[in-house]
């Protein structure tokens, strides 16, 4: 984890010893399940080995499915919102993976306004899509990444857990959660 990303989390005062090493999380695909119910965003480590299922709020993951398949380019259902932080002074930064209520994501969302970081607390289900389109960095614990995949195969036990994985290449693949 970097010294600017420890800044960043101890800003909101988050204890950074207690989440361990934060692991950068790349945007690798989208996965629906054959029940149609909600759509899983997949986030990979730079390897590709360790890979973190983030569920979407509906809605949200239409525009996450666009922006990774390249059918809209990825500012444009955030354009107005990009023009108002930038006129602002406001860049986002990171978006860290934090915590779970439930079996709901939170994260911490930094940014930069005149050179203070600041930031705020979110549910991850309903900002994904705006910190692919600001091109912010994606962080999570390990730990955190195993928290996800037990309450994931617990969500709903209606939905088949073989999805067919949808990379931003497109290329079918079978993937378990």
């Amino acid at each position: 984890m970097s010294e600017e990303t420890k800044r960043d989390l101890a800003g909101n005062g988050t204890n950074v010893e207690t989440m361990g090493d934060l692991i950068e999380m790349f945007v690798s695909g989208i996965v629906m399940a054959q029940s149609q119910v909600r759509s899983v965003l997949l986030l990979e480590d730079r390897k590709g080995k360790k890979v973190l299922p983030v569920w979407l709020a509906v809605g949200e993951d239409a525009i996450v499915r666009d922006q990774i398949s390249g059918k809209i380019e990825a500012s444009i259902s955030h354009k107005a919102g990009q023009k108002i932080l930038g006129l602002c002074g406001v860049q986002i930064k990171n978006c860290i993976f934090t915590d779970l209520t439930g079996n709901r994501q939170n994260v911490y969302l930094s940014f930069v306004r005149n050179g203070v970081v600041e930031g705020m607390q979110m549910r991850a289900d309903e900002v994904m899509s705006f910190c692919i389109a600001h091109g912010a960095r994606f962080w999570c614990s390990l730990s955190f990444i195993k928290q996800c995949r037990e309450i994931n195969s617990g969500i709903d036990e209606s939905v088949p857990l073989a999805y067919e994985r949808r990379t931003i290449t497109e290329r079918p693949q079978k993937y378990l959660i």
